[in-house]
């Protein structure tokens, strides 16, 4: 499980690197806010995600010593499929942010 725990570890540096791009005040929610303030509770929900995920991370990673092959296992692909949710919806936030019907110009 060491080679999973120096893994997550990664992933958690990442996830900060994420955030900071993410929420720096000239950061892409920074943007989201000023082009498409309509979308601030759907920014102000990614953004705590990002706490979240940095827990699920760290328990994650705590949790390895205890558990079997299979727990182990189980525990990351939880972590994995938070992590993929959260990408999901901040595609989808920057989609909406950005996109833009230019055939209604016609």
């Amino acid at each position: 499980n060491r080679g999973v725990v120096h893994a997550l570890t990664g992933l958690r540096a990442a996830l900060g690197r994420h955030a900071e791009f993410t929420e720096g005040p000239t950061g892409l929610f920074a943007e989201i806010r000023e082009e498409a303030p309509r979308l601030l509770h759907r920014v102000e929900l990614l953004e705590a995600e990002h706490g979240d995920l940095a827990n699920d991370v760290d328990r994650c990673a705590g949790d390895l010593a205890g558990l079997d092959a299979g727990g182990a296992e189980a525990a990351v692909a939880a972590v994995v499929a938070a992590f993929d949710r959260h990408v999901h919806r901040g595609a989808e936030l920057v989609y909406e942010a950005y996109n833009v019907d230019i055939s209604s110009g016609d």
